[in-house]
């Protein structure tokens, strides 16, 4: 995939500006990024009903800048319907990052379970992590039971609770999901609860110039049938440059 080319100051600054308002994210991109740190900021992504566990509705892939690199997640706590505040009880589970090359051998048209997890849209094709070899994924994280290594001093917990399913290559009518899954916001926090939760997790292991395909699956509480529940994934390489590089596919229309 094409790397997007240099920016000139004044569209840096616009960038830098939109990011911000949409992400509401504490890292600020620099203003160009050097050849070899491009990574990927999503979205926001915008909740679709119904509020069952699904895959992320866009694909994200990277070339990766160096041997680490950090993902984010970033989502709000709450949504104002009819002038009152509702708790979002967002969460992320099945985190994988692998090569694209196993990405993409693991990859099936999406026309089982998961046909209609997005109200009014598809997901065109659902990842079988549960077919990787074991010790494939540089990151296989279904949070069984803890976050172990996740930040959890910005809003986010190990919720065990609520999983998405463990089993997504299982054409039959019940799934696994059992264990548990990263919570994005705390409804009773103390002193007063945040309005954005964050979390992040370093990951090393990569290998310099190799493409990488990030991706997860998305919960939000039930109750939540507005569109303003929103989720931000970002992949940031070495200097924390957050310039972007995604695959929207047929979704980009709703899940921009």
């Amino acid at each position: 995939m094409p790397r997007i080319p240099s920016l000139t100051a004044h569209k840096a600054s616009l960038l830098v500006a939109a990011v911000l308002a949409l992400a509401a994210s504490p890292i600020q991109p620099a203003p160009a990024a050097a050849q070899g740190e491009i990574v990927i900021i999503s979205g926001p992504l915008i909740r679709k009903f119904p509020e069952t566990p699904c895959p992320f509705p866009i694909e994200l892939e990277f070339t990766a800048p160096a041997s680490t690199v950090t993902i984010h997640a970033i989502a709000n706590t709450y949504v104002f319907s009819g002038g009152s505040p509702i708790y979002t009880h967002q969460g992320i589970d099945n985190i994988f990052l692998t090569t694209h090359a196993d990405y993409l051998a693991h990859l099936v048209p999406n026309t089982g379970s998961y046909q209609f997890c997005y109200q009014d849209v598809q997901v065109p094709n659902i990842f079988q992590f549960d077919q990787l070899p074991a010790g494939a994924a540089k990151v296989a994280e279904q949070f069984a039971t803890n976050a172990t290594n996740w930040d959890l001093s910005q809003g986010a917990y190990f919720d065990g609770t609520r999983s998405a399913d463990n089993d997504p290559s299982n054409t039959g009518p019940t799934h696994n999901n059992s264990g548990g899954s990263l919570g994005l916001g705390i409804e009773n926090a103390s002193p007063s609860p945040a309005d954005t939760a964050r979390t992040s997790i370093l990951v090393s292991g990569l290998t310099t110039g190799v493409h990488y395909n990030l991706t997860g699956w998305w919960i939000v509480g039930d109750g939540i049938f507005t569109d303003k529940a929103t989720l931000v994934i970002k992949v940031l390489g070495p200097g924390a440059v957050p310039v972007t590089q995604k695959s929207w596919g047929r979704l980009k229309s709703l899940y921009r």
